[in-house]
């Protein structure tokens, strides 16, 4: 459609479940609403934290995922599927057979059933938020005093390979045009998988079939946090996963007396890319003892040996 992405249906002779989301992420990719291709993987992206935060990322050279109920967005993955709900209801996309033009029950509203079930997802959005922005005010007060700075292809070869890294889609229209596309190449599949198989099996297949719409749904948050500019990692976490070693793969760490569960992307087994997240750069924000700080993790990263690392000090004249 642009010249580098297209989408149709690779073959119609067999079932279409499992073309869904290639055939929606490319028509996506085609209209630019998803550009996580369009990532340019030398361009530099920056995570707020604390320095608590930044010991452990600096230790372990590895990007830590938080479970999406604990970000500071009270609305994540929940503002999606609400878009998700009033999409489908515009569309009222019918059930139908091709093959004896009898309309079956109108379309259940998967978008309803998975923002009830989320509380209890057997796969968990773990998020770690990056942004284009490395000296922002908002994020300071939001996040923490330090800033860090990596290279887009530092994270992405940590991740799994059906691990999200994309820009947060925040444009209501755009969020429109992805559930609008979703829902009418899922019921075109459905439409046809139903027709050539077991009615019965597939509308219990596509019921149980959320994967897409959890990915959809993490990738929107509301308007109001557009200025935020957010580059977001996502691995979509099964409950009950475990490590080699049988230690459980979800950690926990405290964070404003919360106690957080996350996942490390050292544990995640991508054994085709490099499993350490290279730091460039450390920026130190507002702070009554900036001068200070910045002196300590010099001396740190100079006995680490990351001397590399480039530390210094934001020019915002905010007294925290």
């Amino acid at each position: 459609m642009n010249g580098r992405y297209t989408y149709s249906w690779w073959t119609t002779d067999s079932l279409l479940i499992g073309q869904v989301e290639d055939v929606v992420l490319d028509s996506l990719r085609a209209d630019h609403i998803v550009n996580d291709h369009l990532i340019d993987p030398n361009e530099r992206f920056y995570h707020y934290t604390n320095v608590d935060a930044l010991l452990g990322l600096l230790s372990s050279k590895s990007i830590w995922l938080s479970d999406y109920g604990f970000l500071n967005d009270s609305t994540e993955v929940a503002y999606g599927y609400n878009v998700a709900s009033t999409i489908l209801a515009d569309l009222e996309l019918p059930y139908w057979s091709s093959s004896t033009d009898i309309k079956r029950p109108d379309q259940p509203n998967f978008a309803e059933m998975a923002r009830r079930e989320q509380s209890s997802l057997s796969v968990r959005p773990m998020i770690a938020s990056f942004t284009t922005e490395p000296d922002d005010l908002s994020q300071w007060r939001a996040y923490g005093n330090v800033c860090v700075g990596v290279r887009a292809h530092s994270v992405v070869n940590t991740l799994l390979n059906d691990a999200m890294f994309c820009p947060v889609i925040y444009d209501e229209q755009s969020q429109r045009t992805v559930f609008e596309k979703f829902f009418k190449f899922r019921n075109f599949a459905f439409n046809h998988d139903a027709d050539h198989y077991s009615y019965r099996d597939i509308e219990k297949r596509y019921l149980d079939d959320q994967a897409l719409l959890l990915r959809l749904a993490s990738m929107m948050k509301h308007s109001s946090f557009s200025p935020e500019s957010e580059i977001r990692a996502a691995y979509f976490h099964p409950t009950g996963s475990y490590l080699d070693n049988g230690e459980p793969i979800v950690r926990y760490r405290s964070r404003n007396d919360l106690v957080i569960p996350y996942v490390s992307s050292s544990d995640l087994k991508n054994f085709s890319h490099q499993k350490e997240v290279i730091v460039e750069s450390i920026k130190i924000g507002p702070h009554p003892q900036s001068r200070l700080l910045k002196s300590g993790i010099e001396r740190m990263i100079a006995d680490t040996g990351a001397d590399y690392i480039a530390v210094d000090v934001s020019e915002i004249p905010y007294r925290p």
